[in-house]
């Protein structure tokens, strides 16, 4: 609880401090534009935009939660709890720990994103096609060396979360799918640089 409620006032005192300097700074006063009804009439079109964005971030957020809540009601609710945990917590610990994705996802996103952009604007939509497939081809590649790096240590990896055998075992039976998940999830967010 401490460190939550630490976080929220920290991006809130963050905020009001960027506000207060905006507003006081001199050397801002180039860039702030007078509040008129022409910039609040743009409002609608930001919210059709940012809502459905937010409520998808939610969804991906929740869905993980909701699925952990629904693994009580399976037949071993302890060892499917667990077990879901650790794996949810392998996925967002490969994703943190492999530097070379995070790196190459970031980088891929934005690269795309302006590679398509300036294609598509300059009238050439098959350059742009190729910069999608390359970009993919590279995820894919990419994710396929996590995967097959990871599957090579799915025999023990349970076993530094637990010293259960049945859930490091059932760890382990679900490497394949966590290594899928990886894959799938690695050419997601190539795709949703291009969108």
């Amino acid at each position: 609880m401490g460190a939550a409620l630490a976080l929220g006032i920290s991006y809130w005192l963050n905020a009001i401090f960027l506000g207060l300097y905006i507003f006081f700074s001199p050397s801002c006063n180039k860039t702030r534009a007078p509040f008129s009804s022409e910039a609040i009439s743009s409002i609608p079109k930001f919210f059709r935009l940012a809502l459905p964005s937010a409520l998808m971030v939610c969804l991906e957020w929740w869905s993980y939660e909701v699925i952990l809540l629904l693994s009580g009601l399976l037949p071993n609710p302890k060892v499917e709890a667990s077990v879901l945990s650790i794996w949810y917590y392998l996925i967002y610990l490969c994703l943190l720990v492999l530097m070379l994705r995070s790196t190459y996802e970031n980088f891929s996103k934005r690269y795309i994103r302006l590679k398509v952009s300036n294609e598509l604007g300059a009238g050439n939509p098959e350059e742009a096609k190729v910069a999608v497939k390359v970009v993919g081809v590279l995820g894919i590649i990419e994710s396929i060396v996590v995967s097959l790096t990871l599957f090579g240590c799915h025999k023990f990896l349970g076993y530094a979360f637990t010293s259960d055998t049945q859930i490091a075992n059932h760890i382990a039976s679900m490497w394949p799918l966590i290594c899928l998940s990886i894959l799938i999830d690695s050419f997601l967010g190539v795709l949703s640089g291009i969108a």
